[in-house]
């Protein structure tokens, strides 16, 4: 049985050799103390774990790369930063706080503080709405037609949407 299959037939609540083993993602802090312990470097493709790893005995799964954030993004930028942490304002236009203490590869120890979200009241809500436009061609991979046509033969389950495990609800909450 093939990962799609096994998928399929979990979902449909059918028999399956073995549930299937799908992940979130490592703190890149884990992979720095596993690889402390001796795990062997390149066995774990760091925070990519979530697409399958031999190794650790998760199964591949791939990303459909449809951008179901906004478009266009807020712009970026950092308001104030100190030795400890730093407030900055992300692409969805929320404004964070990211403690920087125990960085690892760019990731955090821990998750940040939403100090505040773009939508307050109706209006900003109606503002915000413009950014989702599901006609949007930049919301496609250029390539999208041969992914397709490549994703008909595959052997693996594919992920909506590419924000990493996290599902649609993900967006929803952002």
């Amino acid at each position: 049985m093939n990962n799609r299959e096994r998928f399929l037939r979990t979902i449909r609540f059918e028999p399956v050799d073995r549930v299937p083993n799908f992940e979130l993602n490592l703190w890149e802090q884990t992979i720095d103390r596993w690889l402390d312990e001796g795990l062997p470097s390149g066995a774990v493709p760091t925070r990519a774990i979530m697409w399958g790893c031999e190794y650790l005995g998760i199964d591949r799964r791939d990303p459909v790369a449809v951008k179901l954030s906004m478009i266009p993004a807020f712009d970026e930028g950092i308001i104030e930063e100190t030795e400890r942490h730093r407030i900055y304002r992300d692409p969805e236009g929320r404004l964070r706080k990211a403690l920087k203490v125990g960085e690892s590869r760019g990731y955090r120890l821990s998750m940040d503080q939403y100090l505040s979200f773009p939508v307050k009241d109706r209006d900003d809500f109606r503002a915000l709405k413009k950014r989702y436009d599901p006609q949007s061609a930049s919301r496609y991979p250029a390539e999208w037609l041969e992914k397709v046509n490549m994703w008909r033969s595959r052997d693996y389950p594919l992920m909506l949407p590419d924000t990493g495990a996290m599902g649609f609800y993900w967006n929803l909450r952002e």
